[in-house]
């Protein structure tokens, strides 16, 4: 009597097309569970969006058939579940240390993350992670060597083609169905699913050509702004301050501290034009807030998981802030306390416009924190030898980096008392307290600067922001600003100069910010300044970023 279980070389054999289906959402439902971290979560997904998750499951489908048309079929298929299941495990622990997804641009980072990966990972977990690739690795070679070939009529492989591509276009028609808009990368994870959120990090990249992009289109933008060249009326030196995973903690509601960790940036925001600005990013992508805040685009044009530093912008030169002062006579500074490489500002920064780029390789008398961020106070020289080495005007623009994670969860100075209600008791921790260190010795270095400043002999205009928030376990929902994607910004200057307060995207407080010193100096910054409608603006900016980023540059015809 033939055994009712069949020989592993049957399983995989042409017959055992439902077997593929099967294991296509089987690992499906395993990726979705890492990333969501719970099995009712993915019930949930399945229940409201049945078709994104069927969509998923067809796309991981459709990276198995190949098998089909191989004679190697059973390793093919055992390579491809590893490779999924590889990058399900990639995300649930991404998402766990910097709280956004894993993207397919996050491979080509591959350098950067691992300068920083003895910060985020323990030695025992380091030896633990290289220990599973070799062992996946030899189980894969292992496969290879030890699994049968399949033989099959030439029929036979027809028909697993015509299969194939028939899944494959109706797998093609179905995505291009979905209407794909998200705010921010996690957001469209959750809502559109890993596999499909992964693939089309894949193949998207840059902006879309804009279906009535020529030169007609982009004159008929640039005839319609007013203006053509700024003539200063004032000497005011423009310093921006990004500071990381910087934010007040009174913005979480119910929660009091004994100590308030940031008193001067608090002082700022009841004394000076202030603000919540959305940004990009959460916990980690620093480099994306910064792009936006320095060219006035919107990242949300570009392709998900995008990072612009570390592709278009290594090779093509941008209309900048720094640009469009250096075009007003002003001299262009970069401040970071952290790797010249990192993200590849070395290379981005001189086609962002910037003239002189002091990283940590030029500082001296560093000191670091416990998990190894150079500490920020050190900025405070270098930014006030940039505004003295020249005898012009000069804008700077610093980065600092001791408040990164992760934070160390044994930390326990006994600086803070956090008074909170019960809902709260998960943010009672020594990386909770960690984190609340190092915003107190930023927000030191802030109150040295503006001191310093205060007795400046010229015109100083002094922007401070978050990049993003920290990685803590607080949701949305905790938050008076009711975002995980809001941090806040405050303007100080020492020439009397009063504006409102005002909720700001992090592309558009940058033409805010020069538009309150009567400049409007380039052709994004006057897109932000003389476009009152949102989505006007917003087709005009993705034009306008074609054009500068991948095509003919007809926007030069303004300059």
């Amino acid at each position: 009597m033939k055994s009712v279980i069949p020989k592993f070389r049957d399983v995989f054999s042409e017959k055992k097309f439902v077997f593929l289906i099967l294991l296509s959402f089987l690992i499906q439902c395993i990726i979705e569970i890492l990333s969501r971290r719970s099995i009712m979560s993915l019930l949930l997904h399945i229940g409201s969006m049945p078709h994104i998750f069927l969509l998923n499951s067809l796309i991981v489908l459709c990276t198995f058939l190949p098998a089909l048309l191989v004679k190697r079929r059973a390793f093919t298929i055992i390579l491809i579940s590893a490779l999924w299941a590889g990058f399900g495990i990639a995300n649930c622990v991404i998402m766990s240390l910097r709280g956004s997804p894993f993207t397919a641009r996050d491979i080509l980072l591959i350098r950067d993350g691992l300068s920083v990966v003895a910060i985020y990972l323990s030695t025992p977990q380091i030896i633990l992670i290289i220990a599973a690739i070799v062992a996946a690795m030899t189980g894969v070679v292992a496969a290879y060597l030890k699994l049968p070939k399949c033989t099959e009529k030439p029929g036979t492989r027809i028909a697993a083609a015509v299969i194939s591509v028939t899944v494959m276009v109706v797998t093609i028609t179905g995505a291009a169905a979905v209407r794909y808009a998200s705010d921010n990368a996690s957001e469209a994870y959750e809502n559109f699913g890993f596999a499909y959120s992964f693939t089309r990090s894949v193949f998207s990249s840059g902006l879309n050509r804009p279906e009535e992009y020529s030169e007609a289109s982009v004159m008929n933008i640039l005839l319609g702004l007013v203006g053509q060249h700024d003539i200063p009326e004032r000497r005011v030196n423009v310093i921006f301050v990004q500071l990381e995973s910087f934010f007040d903690p009174s913005e979480i509601n119910h929660l009091a501290l004994s100590e308030n960790p940031t008193p001067v940036f608090s002082a700022l925001k009841s004394t000076h034009p202030s603000g919540y600005l959305t940004v990009p990013v959460l916990g980690a992508g620093t480099v994306n807030t910064e792009f936006e805040i320095l060219t006035g685009l919107d990242l949300m044009h570009f392709g998900i998981g995008e990072y612009p530093y570390e592709s278009m912008l290594r090779e093509t030169h941008c209309e900048s802030i720094a640009s469009n002062l250096r075009n007003l006579g002003y001299t262009a500074h970069a401040i970071h306390n952290h790797d010249r490489g990192f993200y590849s500002r070395d290379d981005v920064y001189p086609n962002l416009g910037f003239e002189r780029f002091i990283s940590i390789e030029d500082m001296h008398n560093v000191q670091y924190t416990l998990t190894g961020w150079a500490k920020d106070e050190i900025l405070l020289d270098y930014i006030l030898e940039s505004l003295k080495i020249t005898a012009g005007r000069d804008f700077v623009f610093a980065v600092t980096v001791q408040g990164h994670g992760k934070y160390p969860k044994d930390f326990d100075a006994m600086d803070f008392d956090v008074i909170e209600s019960d809902e709260f008791e998960h943010l009672n921790s020594g990386s909770f307290e960690y984190y609340l260190t190092q915003l107190r010795e930023t927000d030191t270095f802030l109150g040295k600067l503006i001191h310093a400043l205060e007795s400046y002999d010229e015109e100083v205009l002094l922007v401070l922001y978050g990049d993003h928030l920290p990685v803590l376990p607080i949701a949305a929902e905790d938050l008076k600003s009711g975002s995980l994607y809001r941090t806040e910004y405050a303007i100080w200057n020492n020439f009397g100069l009063e504006a409102a307060d005002r909720a700001l995207e992090a592309n558009e407080i940058s033409a805010y910010v020069l538009g309150l010193i009567g400049l409007s100096e380039g052709v994004i910054t006057k897109i932000h300044q003389q476009y009152e409608d949102k989505s006007s603006r917003d087709e005009a900016l993705r034009m306008i970023g074609y054009d500068m980023l991948h095509g003919q540059r007809y926007f030069e015809a303004l300059s």
